[in-house]
This record gives structure tokens, C-alpha cells and sequence, in this order.
């Protein structure tokens, strides 16, 4: 059997999650505990959310990968279905789009692969996010010009062929270079 290293790197799916840290700082604050009235519990979950969110994804993931072309690959569900999906570009103009008007994002690393669940009205979109090495970055400019030794394939076969081989990409590694976590359980 496999060990796995799975790191969580932000999750808004339960915000029950951010409720007790919330109505712990309220009642350091001064709150009576029993009279904290629950708009104002609430304002500050949200509040706990959005500094969760700045201390993994504004602070660490986006500048973590700032300048690094990659590839986003997986699932995307829509009103009617769910298809295979795939992207290149900057990484923080892919992240944005992909959760963009989303309520739920989950953010993983296992075993240094980048993983991204975004929640919208209509399903979930699921996708691994890969570094590009230079020489594929140069291989897609190529492909997207019609040039090049693969602007014969597919849009979704170039994809596959940068996913499945390390000499096109790599796992971006973010649990261990961007928090130094280097063991963690399985999920």
C-alpha cells in the first residue's frame, strides 16, 4: 500500500469550520458569550473566510506561482453535463476564471500534485494544475501558430501529452515549497 502526503490548503465548503474561531475572538473582544447576536457571529465567520483565504490563495498560492505558464486539466461542469476541461496560461488568470462566481473552493496538494475544486450553480469544476516546462511553453506558442512538430494534434491531445510527461511538465509542489510541509496523513 501507497503512503500519500494530502495537504488542505483552503476549503470554504463548511462554514461551520470558521464558527468557533469566530465566536472565540468575538467573546476575547468582550462579548458575553450566550448574547453574541448570530448576524454578528456571522460577519465575523465571513470575516475568518476571507483571512483564510488571504493567508493561503492572495498571499501564497497566487504569488507562489506568479509567473509560471501551467496547465489546468479535468472536469467541467456545466448546466448540461460535465465535460473534460483543459487550459494553459498564467496561472492566476486561470485560477480566477475557474472560480470565478463560484460559492465553494477546495485547494489540495497530494503527494505534491495541485488540485482545485470550484462549486458553482451548476456542479463542481475539478482540476490538477502542472507547471510547464519552458520547452512546452515554447511547444504550445508553436501549436497555437500551426506550427511546430505537434500542430497536428488536438487541443485536448496536446494536454494529455503535456500532463503525462514530466519532460513537457511537473506537480507544482506547494505543500512542500510554499509551506514546508514535508508528511502529512492521507485524506
Amino acid at each position: 500500500m501507497t503512503n500519500h502526503n494530502f495537504t488542505l490548503i483552503f476549503d470554504n465548503s463548511d462554514p461551520m469550520q470558521f464558527y468557533d474561531v469566530a465566536k472565540e475572538f468575538l467573546v476575547e473582544e468582550g462579548w458575553d458569550e450566550d448574547d453574541i447576536p448570530d448576524d454578528v457571529i456571522w460577519d465575523k465567520v465571513g470575516d475568518e473566510e476571507a483571512r483564510a483565504w488571504d493567508d493561503a490563495v492572495k498571499y501564497g498560492l497566487i504569488p507562489f506561482l506568479k509567473g509560471k505558464a501551467v496547465l489546468l486539466t479535468g472536469a467541467v461542469h456545466r448546466w448540461n453535463g460535465t465535460y473534460a476541461g483543459g487550459r494553459i496560461g498564467a496561472f492566476e488568470d486561470l485560477f480566477y476564471d475557474l472560480t470565478k462566481d463560484c460559492e465553494y473552493v477546495r485547494i489540495t496538494d497530494e503527494d505534491g500534485r495541485l488540485y482545485i475544486e470550484a462549486t458553482h450553480h451548476d456542479g463542481t469544476n475539478s482540476m490538477e494544475v502542472r507547471i510547464l516546462t519552458p520547452h512546452a511553453k515554447d511547444l504550445y506558442d508553436d501549436w497555437q501558430y500551426d506550427e511546430g512538430p505537434f500542430h497536428a494534434l488536438s487541443e485536448r491531445q496536446l494536454h494529455s501529452l503535456f500532463h503525462d510527461d514530466s519532460a513537457y511538465s511537473a506537480p507544482p509542489y506547494v505543500a512542500r515549497d510554499l509551506f514546508g510541509i514535508t508528511s502529512t496523513p492521507a485524506a
